[in-house]
This record gives structure tokens, C-alpha cells and sequence, in this order.
């Protein structure tokens, strides 16, 4: 099966490169690579067999990327939110070219379409385009990363793995919260984009609905909530007031990347830590399947395994270098 990623280089395009090649068997993977990038893990991807393509999907011609497109199966984008409009020439193309699936750069947490989250409406702006040219999709959601969920500690013992420096807790620590390992989330896409009967669907992939457990990961046992980790606040009501000063700014005509963050990852937080919008309930509320229940055999890893990880220093730290597409 030829598979082309967009935004290979990244924390999820990592993750999926890495486990479709784990089955090199069954895929041939193509890597879409914008040319700024060219020098950031291509040597990894070229040592294990990778196609690696220069493309700025920005400027290039349309029939380029036709070309590019043909005898591709399936379509993987894993793209950040600055350059998510760029799919649309992508998805544009992949209709023309015969492409027989994509799967959109969702990855994210459960939310509803419209009316909570910005970037999840551009998200869904592709999706309708994606329906109006009747291209068979699978959009898989997969939560909150292990990675961003863990709290600075006063003596500063885990820094050294966390991606954020979290000195709050959401709310008040008590909302349910759907996650999943970053290293998981390829080997939910490796049965997503095979069998027939996941296309036109929205899947849902985590390990559980709570930010921990003790005894058994995140399904089962006593919930471990974030409360237990810290005694500060953020409420709804500093959160959303972050979210106002970054839309006016943006308003005022400041869009650089540091002010999308600001605003989608303060729409993140009060998504899934004060609506409590990030569960598997509000999942099948809102359509999703459960891939878990399609895929019993995947078996994720558990919270309490990667805590224990941070804690003897053998986690791995997302972000650790600066990709231009990948999320």
C-alpha cells in the first residue's frame, strides 16, 4: 500500500512514519517534506526506505501535486495548525489523483464542530471540502498527550521531560480527560487505513477517560485526578481571558504563531478542563467510533508505565527541535 505523510518531521508524523514503517511489509511511505525542513530527521526517514519529496504545497502548481499523488493509496496529514489551510490543495489533489483515503490532520482532543475551538473549525472547514469532493476520509481523534498533562514539581525533578512547564491545574482538577501516549498514536493509524469499513468515519483512540488511575493505567482503578498534583487554580474566567487577548490581538492584525498558540491552546484547556468536552461519552455522544473496541488487540500504553518513565528520567520529550509542518 503506497502511504504519503505531510509533516513527517513532527512530534505525530513521527509517530506515524514510525509505526507504518514498523510494517514495512505493508506500506511503501512517501514523506511530503516543505523545503525549509529538508535538513530535520530526513536522514532518519531516507535510512529507513523513505521517499522524501520537496514541496511547498503553498506555490506549488496544482498539477504538480496531481502528479506527485498518483498511485498513492492513502493520504496521512499531521500538520500544524499555521499551516493548515495547505491541505486543501492536498486534498484537492488527492481526488484528482485517484487517492483512495485521507486521513486529516485531527489528532486533537474531542470537541464539538463548531463554536468551541477555532482551529477545530478549520479542522472541519477541511472536512467539508473533503465531503464535497466525496474523498473517502477516516478523521481520528486521540485526546490529550501523556506528555502535555504532567505538572512542573517544586523540586524540579521531571523538567527534563516535560514539553510544558504547567504551574496550574484546569479548573478544578476534577474533569475526566481522554489520553493517549504521543508514541501511540501511529499504531492506531496502521489498522485505521486499512480496512474498508473505517472509511467516512470519526474514530476516537485513547487509553482512557481520566487523567490517571492507580493500579490499572487509565481504565480502571481509583482515579488519580489532576488536583492531587497541584493546589493552584486557573478558572474559567482566566482562561477565557487569555483566549479575549489573544483573538484581539489577532483582531488588530497579529497573527504570528506565538498568538495562535496563545489562543488555541487556551481554547484547548477550557475544552477539555472546564466544558469537560474530552471524553469518550461525549465521543459517542457526538458520532465518533471507539477504536479500541474496533481494534481490541492494540493494546496502548499505560499512564502509570509513562509516569514512571518521567520519574526514572527514560521518557521521551516532545518538541524538542523546531518542525515547520509537523505537529
Amino acid at each position: 500500500m503506497g502511504v504519503t505523510i505531510l509533516g513527517a518531521t513532527g512530534e505525530t508524523g513521527r509517530s506515524v512514519a514510525n509505526a507504518l514503517l514498523d510494517d514495512s511489509e505493508q506500506f511503501e511511505l512517501t514523506a511530503l517534506i516543505h523545503p525549509p525542513s529538508l535538513d530535520k530527521e530526513v536522514a532518519t526517514l531516507k535510512s529507513r526506505g523513505v521517499r522524501i519529496v520537496s514541496i511547498d504545497l503553498a506555490t506549488a502548481p496544482h498539477r504538480e501535486i496531481v502528479d506527485l499523488l498518483r498511485g498513492t493509496d492513502v493520504v496521512i496529514s499531521c500538520v500544524l495548525a499555521h499551516v493548515m489551510t495547505e491541505q486543501l490543495a492536498l486534498t484537492t489533489a488527492a481526488k484528482e489523483a485517484g487517492v483512495q483515503r485521507l486521513v486529516p490532520s485531527f489528532f486533537g482532543p474531542v470537541m464539538p464542530a463548531r463554536g468551541v475551538q477555532t482551529l477545530r473549525e478549520q479542522k472541519e472547514d477541511l472536512l467539508d471540502h473533503v465531503k464535497r469532493l466525496c474523498l473517502p476520509y477516516t478523521a481520528l481523534d486521540i485526546g490529550w498527550w501523556y506528555q502535555l498533562i504532567l505538572p512542573h514539581l517544586p523540586s524540579g525533578r521531571i523538567d527534563g521531560s516535560l514539553a510544558v512547564r504547567s504551574e496550574a491545574m484546569v479548573g478544578d482538577g476534577r474533569t475526566p480527560l481522554a489520553l493517549t501516549d504521543m508514541r501511540d498514536v501511529g499504531r492506531f493509524v496502521v489498522p485505521v487505513i486499512a480496512p474498508a469499513d473505517a472509511e467516512q468515519k470519526r474514530l476516537c483512540a485513547r487509553r482512557g477517560a481520566d487523567p490517571g488511575a492507580s493500579g490499572g493505567g487509565l481504565r480502571g482503578g481509583n482515579p488519580l485526578k489532576i488536583r492531587e498534583f497541584l493546589a493552584i487554580h486557573t478558572s474559567g474566567e482566566e482562561i477565557s481571558a487569555t483566549i479575549n487577548q489573544a483573538k484581539e490581538k489577532m483582531a488588530q492584525g497579529t497573527t504570528d504563531f506565538a498568538t495562535q498558540l496563545q489562543l488555541f491552546g487556551g481554547q484547548y484547556q477550557y475544552s477539555w478542563g472546564i466544558r469537560g468536552d474530552n471524553t469518550l461519552e461525549h465521543a459517542k455522544y457526538l458520532g465518533y467510533l471507539d477504536a479500541k473496541e474496533l481494534y481490541p488487540d492494540l493494546k496502548p500504553r499505560k499512564f502509570k508505565d509513562y509516569v514512571q518513565a518521567v520519574v526514572d528520567g527514560t521518557a521521551p520529550k516532545v518538541w524538542e527541535a523546531s518542525q515547520d509542518w509537523g505537529s
